[in-house]
């Protein structure tokens, strides 16, 4: 299922793509992604639904190739993710949003 603001990321921000679910889950957590030039924490507020526009916009992940390698700087995370898949790392392995498991037809 997708959602017409999973849509609307997509034509904004090249670093999302339609198939991504846009997730409307209440948990926050501070981010923990590492600064450039500085080791201490982001520490701004992530829910699931405004990971992807964060990234872009304070972290610099926008206009990479799907299969660019990108170094997770996640506190005690640093694992290399594909930037198609970086959303879905973020969500899934810092803000233990699970993805949903697709039923048997």
């Amino acid at each position: 299922m997708q959602t017409s603001e999973a849509v609307y990321f997509a034509e904004a921000d090249p670093y999302v793509t339609t198939t991504q679910i846009t997730h409307s889950c209440l948990v926050t957590v501070p981010c923990q992604w590492a600064s450039e030039g500085n080791h201490d924490a982001c520490g701004t507020q992530l829910a699931c639904s405004n990971v992807p526009a964060h990234l872009g916009d304070t972290h610099g992940v926008r206009k990479l190739g799907r299969d660019t390698q990108i170094y997770c700087k996640w506190e005690g995370c640093h694992k290399w993710v594909k930037r198609r898949n970086i959303v879905r790392h973020i969500r899934e392995c810092h803000l233990g949003h699970a993805r949903e498991k697709k039923h048997a037809s």
